[in-house]
């Protein structure tokens, strides 16, 4: 499930994600002028209250389709603004630390294993690592579930497409690492963006609620990055006092915004 919290006053956007009643994930962001409720959906459950002075909305979004007017009885959720963004901040915390306890965990495990099956695991060692996952799904989010290639979860399709874009992408940089000359700071892997929009396209002919639901998380809540590559002339070699004695052109990324869903 996901939760959005605007307030006004602070000028500053909660978006929540909720697996039950667990926070898996959050995103605390400025809001943009533009970002108003007034934007969104018409089919969009928003519930206005006033906090400590702030004018709060709420808008709730379901898979489910539940009858829209048992919301208000279910917002038990919802505490002051000032312990929504306590939560937040510890679920950040959380999982960055995962994050890099994996990243520590992988690397130590790499160092033991032949060169030959760390080739053949590399697409699944790369999602493992990643952690917050999409309820009915084996493969959308930040990790998989699957014992193997043909598990998919309830939302088949578009469980699908996540799988395809999970292992298919020949370019990424991994969460928290370096590749193509760029820092990826963020806790999940980096696509080129040849493979977003590809990812894009599979989940619109799906077709299906869910399927809409990831692309809008993917796409819309999350805002994830993308890349392209472009030669570009680096420094290879430097001398003691840092003179660049040897150039050479390689491939390196370009970070961009996705294309909205």
């Amino acid at each position: 499930m996901l939760r959005q919290v605007w307030l006004r006053k602070s000028s500053r956007k909660l978006q929540l994600i909720y697996a039950g009643e667990t926070l898996t994930d959050c995103i605390d962001e400025k809001l943009a002028r533009w970002d108003d409720s007034e934007c969104l959906p018409s089919s969009r459950r928003v519930y206005h209250y006033h906090d400590d002075g702030d004018e709060v909305s709420i808008e709730v979004f379901q898979l489910d389709g539940e009858d829209a007017s048992r919301i208000p009885r279910d917002l038990s959720w919802l505490l002051s603004s000032s312990e929504l963004h306590y939560q937040c901040d510890r679920v950040r915390m959380r999982v960055r630390d995962q994050v890099a306890t994996q990243n520590r965990h992988r690397k130590y495990a790499n160092s033991a294993t032949n060169a030959t099956n760390i080739g053949k695991k590399r697409g699944r060692n790369r999602t493992r690592r990643e952690l917050f996952m999409i309820p009915g799904t084996q493969w959308c989010g930040r990790g998989d579930r699957a014992t193997k290639y043909t598990n998919l979860g309830g939302f088949g399709l578009a469980d699908a497409c996540c799988r395809k874009h999970d292992t298919s992408c020949p370019f990424h940089i991994p969460a928290f690492g370096k590749r193509y000359g760029v820092f990826n700071w963020r806790i999940s892997s980096m696509m080129h963006c040849a493979c977003d929009e590809r990812f894009r396209t599979c989940l619109k002919m799906a077709g299906t609620t869910s399927a809409d639901f990831i692309g809008k998380i993917f796409f819309d809540v999350l805002q994830s990055k993308c890349f392209i590559l472009k030669p570009q002339k680096v420094c290879v070699k430097r001398s003691w006092w840092g003179k660049c004695q040897h150039h050479e052109y390689r491939k390196q990324a370009h970070v961009r915004d996705n294309v909205p869903y």
